[in-house]
């Protein structure tokens, strides 16, 4: 079954719920009682690291009228097309693992040319991963080099930040780069070690935003965001990141973990703060995350009956799950020794961001 006939399954049973209807039970809970037994158990959305009330049900009842209202004929769709990105240090690059191109390639065939899909892979420098470059063009792929040609934004604060964060740390500039990528061309942005699942044209027609749940249960992850061209959310990200290299928060400081700092910096916990201040603020747009069964943050979703593992994987995520429960194992003292890069990177990204104030 599609995921478009699952959402229409579970639109009509909601709507008959709303009704006062009595539906015959059945032996599996149905995704409105799971969404309402987590709304129950977690009234407040845990927000990087810290709860935050939310108003679930004036969010419940505009995502519900968004339902009957119908789309202006200029409504926001996703563009049909694919991103990835791949930045690596100049003095030492890194070509895409074979895993990587693997996933990629998954994606690429469940988003053929022939259905109006382009390919980009986006690079600070292609001389530098010619290999991989290679291995994806017989797929359609396009090389785009960061340059104000390219990207229009370019330029001034972010080609310093994006450059120079690179030689440091090519994840976190990667992260910043996605929100840059999807506001100036929209589309589908994911990772290179994320494969879909399954085609995904009919969830571009029908959303104008949508991401996955992250590992971490209260985050939505940034490892596949599809949305319009300039995007209220995506814009909301660019401006937390920028705010956050101008005027680091002094909590960033006692970040121990490589992974927590990239998520505070550009990662999932900012994403999580822009969907929840600046989602399904405007009838064109139908913004929507994909959660998992146990999600605590499901509440926030547009009738959420499309679970993440339906839509796309990364093979990734149970290689991080792994390294984190061996550092969680480790000696007090062997544990500091091993995050203690954290520390190095939040110090070498200051003399950076410096340079900006």
């Amino acid at each position: 079954m599609s995921p478009a006939s699952l959402f229409q399954i579970s639109l009509f049973f909601m709507l008959m719920g709303l009704n006062g209807c009595n539906v015959a039970p059945e032996p599996k809970k149905s995704t409105a009682e799971v969404s309402s037994k987590v709304s129950k158990k977690h009234s407040l959305t845990k927000i990087g690291g810290k709860s935050q009330p939310v108003n679930l049900r004036s969010r419940k009842a505009m995502l519900e009228a968004g339902l009957h209202k119908p789309r202006p004929e200029a409504a926001y769709q996703v563009p049909k097309i694919t991103h990835h990105i791949w930045l690596t240090k100049a003095d030492t690059p890194s070509e895409i693992g074979e895993h990587d191109i693997e996933a990629i390639r998954a994606s690429l065939m469940l988003t053929p040319p022939e259905e109006g899909w382009q390919h980009f892979l986006w690079c600070n420098n292609p001389q530098l991963i010619p290999k991989s470059i290679s291995r994806l063009q017989p797929y359609g792929v396009k090389v785009m080099a960061l340059s104000a040609k390219n990207l229009p934004s370019w330029s001034g604060f972010w080609q310093q930040a994006i450059s120079q964060t690179t030689e440091v740390s090519p994840k976190i500039s990667a992260n910043m780069l996605r929100y840059l990528v999807l506001d100036s061309y929209g589309g589908v942005y994911m990772d290179t070690s994320y494969a879909l699942m399954t085609t995904i044209a009919d969830l571009t027609e029908s959303y104008s935003l949508f991401t996955q749940e992250g590992v971490d249960a209260h985050l939505l992850g940034i490892g596949m965001i599809a949305s319009t061209p300039k995007h209220p959310v995506l814009q909301e990200a660019q401006a937390i990141v920028k705010h956050t290299i101008l005027q680091p928060k002094n909590h960033l400081a006692k970040i121990k973990n490589e992974k927590a700092l990239s998520e505070h910096i550009a990662g999932s916990w900012v994403l999580t703060q822009a969907f929840n201040h600046q989602a399904n603020q405007h009838q064109s747009y139908r913004d929507t995350f994909f959660p998992d069964e146990a999600s605590s943050i499901q509440e926030l979703a547009f009738i959420p009956t499309i679970w993440s593992h339906d839509v796309g994987i990364d093979h990734a995520t149970h290689k991080k799950k792994d390294e984190q429960t061996k550092v969680a194992l480790l000696p007090q003292k062997v544990s500091e020794v091993a995050m203690a890069p954290a520390q190095k990177t939040l110090q070498a990204l200051r003399q950076i961001w410096t340079k900006f104030r």
